[in-house]
This record gives structure tokens, sequence and C-alpha cells, in this order.
């Protein structure tokens, strides 16, 4: 029995488009200290793996942000040290939260 797969090429081009690589790095700092301000914690709480409710939340609303103003959920998950199916958990999360999109538009209108 040979150890090669049919799918091993099929593997091989996937990984190659989504390389991560490919993913500019994306400055998050204005955006991450106007949040952290406004949310009233630290811009190393945000950055940090704290799940406590109030990170949690301003780093929704930071991940919120950073997809309206169109970077990609992989790029945003790169810079915040995240998975990108967690930036879309959160993006979803704070427009569905009527407290949270109303911060994110506040703060979006401050640009």
């Amino acid at each position: 029995m040979k150890s090669t797969s049919k799918w091993r090429g099929k593997v091989t081009q996937y990984r190659n488009r989504f390389d991560a690589s490919d993913v500019s790095d994306i400055d998050v700092g204005p955006v991450i200290r106007l949040v952290a301000s406004r949310m009233e914690v630290s811009v190393l709480e945000i950055r940090s793996r704290d799940r406590t409710q109030q990170v949690a939340r301003a780093r929704a609303v930071l991940m919120c942000l950073l997809r309206r103003r169109g970077y990609s959920l992989p790029a945003i998950g790169t810079a915040l040290q995240r998975n990108h199916t967690c930036v879309l958990y959160a993006c979803r999360r704070a427009e569905n939260d009527v407290e949270l999109r109303t911060i994110a538009d506040e703060l979006e209108e401050k640009k």
C-alpha cells in the first residue's frame, strides 16, 4: 500500500492559497487605544488571553471596528493573535448586541 494520497496535491494547493504570509500586517494601535479608553480597559488586557466579560466585549468592539474598516478576518486575527473564526464570532456578537453596536457606531464616527 502506498503512503501517497491523491489529496496531497490539493491540500498543498489549498495551503499555498491561504498562506499566512499573504495577510498584511495592519496597524491596530490607534483603534485599540480608542476602544481601550472608551471601554475602560487597558491595551494589554485587550491583547491578552483574558476572557472576562469586560475585556471580551472591548475586544469584540475592536474586531467589529476593524472589520468595518475593510480588513479581512484573517488579517484581524493575525494582528490580535486570534483565529479568523474568533473574529467572525466577535463581529457577529458586537453587531447583534445593541450596546456594543452603539459603542462601535460612536467610535467609528471618531475615526
